[in-house]
């Protein structure tokens, strides 16, 4: 596997970090913290000029750094400058629950659903919901993404790296599984992302896009409304 991100199917073989998980709390700015760690959930909207905005969405800014951004469901598995992408309808926080809701749409197809993100069990869950099915022009084209900033995790890779494609529009993912231990050796950088249901499918867009990412998505199923798709994120911090 070209790229050192750690997939664990039962358990990760390699050295973890000595560092532990952010016990993060909801701040008076609405967005969760702790110390070294911040995660803003729609906090900024996208660039009217540039669909590919690198600060909005879910964000995780680790010990200074921004290491992950532009958390939504989008149409592609890795975004261009001129991909569509959703419309913040509303953004509500729920403090007695340590919720943020945001609420969404695409215009054609007409689709409208939530990101919620929730602290619990020491880190947080990331789900999507919605009243009605997803579209059928979108079920295997939507999907839940997040972008990891590739000049800070580009060390997690060698120059093995290939992207397989299906064809010259249509990148493949370089791995498939349902958890991932991102870079488990150094604690400034470690995120684990788990998906109970959903695969998780990561992209290697350092030559796809211009914001040069590596990309972490999972398919909205069909025929499902509610909760249809959930992660469980961990963050680690010294």
């Amino acid at each position: 596997m070209g790229v050192a991100f750690c997939l664990l199917l039962s358990a990760c073989s390699g050295k973890m970090t000595k560092g532990g998980s952010a016990q993060l709390v909801l701040n008076d700015s609405s967005y969760f913290e702790a110390p070294g760690l911040n995660v803003m959930v729609f906090s900024h909207s996208y660039d009217a000029m540039s669909d590919d905005s690198q600060m909005v969405g879910i964000e995780i800014v680790h010990h200074g750094l921004r290491t992950v951004t532009n958390g939504d469901v989008r149409l592609n598995p890795i975004p261009g400058q001129w991909d569509l992408h959703s419309t913040l309808i509303e953004r509500k926080v729920e403090r007695e629950n340590n919720l943020i809701i945001a609420q969404l749409k695409y215009d054609t197809p007409h689709f409208i659903y939530q990101i919620q993100v929730r602290l619990g069990d020491g880190g947080i869950y990331v789900s999507v919901w919605t009243d009605q099915p997803v579209p059928d022009d979108l079920v295997g084209v939507a999907g839940l993404n997040i972008e990891f900033t590739s000049t800070l995790y580009s060390q997690y890779s060698d120059d093995k790296t290939i992207v397989m494609k299906t064809d010259e529009l249509e990148p493949s993912p370089i791995v498939v599984g349902k958890k991932f231990d991102i870079a488990p050796d150094d604690a400034k950088r470690h995120i684990t992302v788990s998906s109970t249901e959903q695969d998780l499918l990561l992209y290697d867009g350092r030559n796809e896009d211009q914001s040069a990412c590596f990309v972490l998505r999972s398919l909205l199923p069909a025929e499902k409304s509610g909760k249809i798709l959930e992660w469980f994120i961990t963050v680690g911090t010294v």
